[in-house]
């Protein structure tokens, strides 16, 4: 079933730039689409639609070629000639991608490491960065306006037909996600990582404290990581 999209809506509800750690920054320039500026390599995780499973809750199993959208942040795959997005992604359990593995916590979420006992996620997104400037878009050759925008159906086609008046930037940026030996998924933060391991790791909000961590960074979060594997 197709989804309908509202793709300008989607920077309104809140896509824009925090104190991410940002990697690096794209820029869509004047008469340019968003396909032009932001291409496929740039906007889903892999360069092409490939063979993914996803588990459900109830023990099914549904398999088709599959990518995750940085840009809307969603899970898509490939339904007959159309790209549609997984609804209902509570009822899964997790989705396997190649060698990836993501979970669904407000969001998707590839794990990066498992310990059994620790587990270390990644959320990433492409994020528009100039709120200011989402009323920017003019029509297309074909007639298509910002109005029309609720009534297209993907993503690719807004995309491909809209064009942009001024230079637009996007952010690629990162939030990490830490969970315990029962699966939960929780945003890295000092209290977060405190309240669900401080108990079993003795020392352990001593060391938060003391490491003074950036938990948009990779790097960092990896140095926890390490940490409770560890102690």
């Amino acid at each position: 079933m197709k989804q309908l999209y509202s793709f300008i809506l989607c920077f309104l509800a809140g896509n824009i730039l925090t104190a991410q750690e940002v990697k690096k920054i794209y820029t869509v320039n004047p008469g340019q689409t968003l396909d032009e500026g932001l291409p496929f390599e740039v906007r889903y995780a892999y360069p092409e639609f490939k063979a993914g499973f996803a588990h459900f809750r109830n023990g099914n199993l549904g398999g088709s070629k599959m990518n995750y959208n940085y840009l809307i942040s969603e899970m898509q795959f490939i339904n007959g000639t159309d790209t549609v997005s997984v609804t209902k992604a509570e009822d899964i359990k997790f989705i396997v991608i190649e060698k990836d593995t993501f979970y669904y916590a407000k969001g998707w979420i590839r794990q990066l490491a498992n310990s059994g006992e620790v587990k270390l996620g990644e959320k990433k997104s492409l994020t528009f960065s100039n709120r200011e400037k989402i009323g920017a878009f003019g029509t297309s050759g074909g007639g298509t306006s910002i109005d029309a925008v609720e009534n297209i159906s993907t993503p690719s086609n807004i995309q491909k037909s809209l064009q942009v008046k001024q230079m637009l930037s996007f952010a690629e940026n990162s939030t990490f996600y830490f969970a315990d030996k029962f699966g939960e998924y929780r945003q890295a933060s000092k209290k977060s990582l405190a309240n669900m391991f401080g108990k079993n790791h003795p020392g352990f909000e001593k060391f938060l404290e003391e490491g003074k961590f950036n938990y948009f960074s990779e790097n960092d979060m990896k140095k926890v990581y390490d940490y409770l594997i560890q102690h």
